[in-house]
């Protein structure tokens, strides 16, 4: 077996770096090190399922968090508000977990969500032939409407003619009053904004999209719209409850009074910077009305996936989330508990002065306006996740908001990094590429050529900035050159921080067995 001669290398490091010639490595990340999802926050047995998730499929239990409070939000939206004394918000949540491909997050969506999936699928079992019933029932009353019709315009008597009228009258009231039921959808996917307000109009105003891509964002940008705008006024509004009137040439008006919309979306990092690229999405609001959670890769350290999730806990999760589904559909206002108040007060606080001048949360006043309402919106769901039907008629306790509070101070930590992706500039990407290099090959010293021979940074113009913003923050420094003996100049070389190969050799050693 050939030997690695990082390891060596890294002793020799270890032994003969010296602190003083190199300065302090300073992370290109805004955020280097983030706060784990707390599990523990969550009802069982949502809690548990995440957990096994997490170990399960070996991803970041955080984006299987988010997925999960997304469940709750399908299964309770619209059946009651929380009323703060202030105002009142609804149960549905918008969420976004950053995770690049190859890590899972088909399977994880999958795995949580396949309760919901079958309860839409047996609800529409249930209802078909009632369907088929009133879809025939409205057949014949058409044929009868057609003749009435006829007859008004072609009898010849004015008394006929005005019995016709009235037929004709009361057969469209009858068909006004019972309408053909449709098939329940209570999730949706790639989907036009357009026919995202049909089925919510059709569905009880309600629906969600639970989606391990993020090509709702470019449906929403326009890609499906001949307009050079995007067109998602359906999810702003339906995500704060406002009054939504859908008018469109060829189709009848529909108006929905407090359209609610669940959104769980799991993105690659790349897609995260077209987001952030786009200004309407930030200029209206749209990114302010997200959860992110910006999960670590687990692919490199992950083993041969041979665990499984126990049927017993597969049950038990299906239950729970069949109960909540099973609620009927109210206009219960939940209060909070005394104590449960005082402390989202004080979290309502902490939030706005971190929105001050110099506050971590200046640049992100937008976001952070929001994250108080949407804290109270996750201390419904763990209530009712908790209670079940039962909380309907009980104010939500200090527990719940506590833990809806921890939830949320995860949310803003992950939500500064993302935000700091988005806005990620071409010279912070070029010096990921190169510092990555540089950390496979085990490079002391290296020259541009190398860089464009080994990433996939084909120019030097692309490459110089990550060179230059590594100098900055003490990764690399550039090496005197050595005299040409004629012809063209030489290559500036640069030498590496000895400090970058001796914590990527630190890691390796931790991943040996």
């Amino acid at each position: 077996m050939q030997h690695d001669t990082r390891f060596d290398l890294g002793e020799h490091l270890i032994n003969n770096l010296d602190s003083e010639e190199w300065p302090e490595l300073i992370p290109l990340e805004a955020c280097p090190s983030l706060p784990a999802f707390p599990v523990d926050a969550l009802a069982e047995p949502g809690r548990e399922m995440v957990k096994r998730i997490g170990e399960v499929n070996q991803v970041d239990v955080g984006l299987a968090g988010s997925i999960y409070l997304a469940c709750l939000a399908t299964a309770v939206s619209k059946k009651a508000e929380i009323d703060l004394l202030s105002h009142r918000e609804p149960l549905n949540i918008f969420t976004v977990s950053v995770l690049d491909s190859g890590n899972r997050k088909s399977t994880t969506v999958s795995s949580m969500t396949a309760p919901l999936y079958e309860y839409q699928r047996l609800r529409q079992e249930e209802l078909k032939e009632d369907i088929r019933v009133a879809a025939n029932a409205n057949k014949i009353r058409e044929q009868r409407l057609a003749k009435a019709q006829r007859d008004a315009a072609n009898l010849a008597k004015a008394d006929d003619r005005r019995i016709a009228e009235i037929e004709a009258a009361n057969i469209l009231r009858d068909m006004d009053e019972n309408p053909v039921p449709k098939l329940p959808v209570f999730l949706a996917d790639d989907i036009t904004p357009e026919k995202l307000a049909d089925l919510m109009a059709d569905n009880g105003e309600r629906i969600a999209i639970i989606s391990p891509e993020g090509t709702i964002f470019g449906i929403a940008a326009g890609r499906y719209n001949d307009s050079k705008g995007g067109n998602f006024d359906i999810f702003l509004k339906s995500h704060a409850g406002d009054a939504c009137s859908i008018h469109r040439i060829g189709r009848e008006a529909k108006t929905m009074q407090s359209p609610s919309l669940v959104m769980c979306l799991a993105v690659q990092s790349d897609v995260i910077a077209e987001i952030g690229a786009n200004r309407q999405f930030r200029g209206r609001g749209l990114l302010a009305r997200f959860l992110y959670t910006l999960c670590p890769s687990q692919i490199g350290n992950r083993k041969r996936q041979i665990s499984f999730i126990p049927d017993t806990l597969l049950k038990a999760y299906r239950a729970h989330l069949f109960a909540l589904l099973d609620i009927p559909r109210t206009d219960t206002r939940i209060q909070l508990s005394f104590e449960g108040q005082r402390v989202w007060d004080e979290f309502y606080w902490d939030i706005e002065q971190s929105m001050r001048d110099g506050g971590c949360l200046a640049y992100l006043r937008d976001w952070g306006s929001k994250l108080p309402g949407a804290v109270a919106r996750i201390a419904g769901l763990l209530h009712l996740a908790e209670n079940g039907a039962r909380a309907l008629e009980m104010p939500i306790s200090v527990s719940c908001v506590t833990a809806s509070c921890v939830l949320g101070a995860y949310y803003k930590d992950h939500a500064l990094a993302v935000f700091g992706l988005m806005e990620t500039d071409p010279a912070t990407e070029a010096a990921k590429k190169v510092l990555a290099y540089l950390k496979r090959v085990g490079a002391r010293s290296f020259q541009g050529r190398d860089v464009i021979w080994h990433t996939n940074l084909k120019k030097m113009t692309e490459v110089e900035p990550g060179l230059r913003s590594l100098v900055e923050r003490g990764y690399i420094r550039e090496m005197e050159r050595v005299p040409s003996t004629g012809g063209r100049p030489k290559a500036q070389s640069y030498a590496v921080n000895p400090g970058v190969l001796l914590l990527e050799t630190r890691n390796e050693s931790n991943k040996r067995p």
